[in-house]
């Protein structure tokens, strides 16, 4: 962007005061300008909104946010609830999972209307969203046996204090 609008005006206009304050005034307006320009280019999308943007993605789409809740994992919801609205297929439900970053394995019993899943997500949030993609994706007739690993490969020289919570969800109708 231009920083200094009175290095572009001729010679002759030097030693008027009046051209030199219109070209400060102008080059703020300028910068104002610019700085909104990429305010609303980085607002088209997602991953690059700001969080007003993100905010008005989370009323329309009814989404919970938490007090501890950063930027990155309310996109992240966002990003989840507007993908999840697909074709529900269990490959679309494997696409959607692996882009999460982590492997995942699906094996769907037929005779027994049951998928079990195995998976190792470690980020912060994404277990209540997988939560959230299981019901919107997975049909009600069909049990859901989730098992999600946590690696541990890069720790194994280093001490550490670890703790862990498990969760049993039976839901009966």
């Amino acid at each position: 962007m231009i920083d200094n609008l009175k290095e572009m005006l001729p010679r002759w206009y030097d030693g008027i005061y009046e051209m030199q304050v219109l070209m400060d005034v102008e080059t703020d307006l300028l910068q104002e300008l610019s700085n909104h320009i990429k305010s609303l280019q980085s607002n088209q999308y997602i991953s690059t909104a700001d969080s007003q943007t993100i905010a008005m993605y989370e009323q329309m789409l009814r989404i919970n946010v938490d007090n501890g809740d950063t930027l990155e994992l309310r996109r992240f919801r966002v990003l989840t609830r507007i993908a999840s609205q697909k074709p529900y297929t269990l490959n679309y439900l494997r696409e959607l999972l692996s882009s999460f970053g982590g492997p995942v394995e699906l094996d769907m019993l037929y005779n027994d209307y049951k998928l079990l899943i195995s998976m190792s997500f470690e980020r912060q949030g994404e277990v209540s969203e997988i939560e959230y993609i299981f019901r919107s994706v997975v049909p009600a007739n069909i049990v859901v046996e989730a098992t999600n690993s946590l690696r541990l490969d890069n720790y194994k020289s280093q001490p550490f204090l670890a703790s862990v919570t498990t969760v049993n969800e039976i839901v009966e109708i």
